[in-house]
């Protein structure tokens, strides 16, 4: 299995009440994709992170195997996330790995 966790900060010049509602647009989109993209086992994005988080949202997802990851880049339904997520976010870390 592939663990896929990326994090996020939110762009600078939006208010607290906008990022908090384009975490919950991105919770949603995301967590939805979980059941529509094949080789998706698990796919969660944090949105309650503490205080001492150098980042403002995390995404945690487990795939079946390197192949489905790399399918799930390229998704068309990943990609329209994807871009919405480009247009309010900043700062994009990325940590895969094999698990189990």
């Amino acid at each position: 299995m592939i663990r896929h966790i990326v994090a996020w900060n939110f762009k600078e010049g939006s208010s607290e009440e906008e990022n908090l509602a384009n975490a919950r647009k991105i919770k949603l989109a995301v967590e939805a994709l979980g059941s529509t993209i094949p080789g998706v086992i698990s796919i969660e994005v944090e949105i309650s992170l503490l205080r001492s988080s150098t980042h403002g949202l995390m995404l945690n997802g487990l795939y079946e195997n390197e192949k489905s990851l790399a399918d799930y880049q390229v998704h068309p339904d990943h990609l329209r996330v994807s871009e919405f997520i480009k247009q309010v976010t900043t700062d994009r870390v990325c940590l895969d790995f094999f698990e189990g």
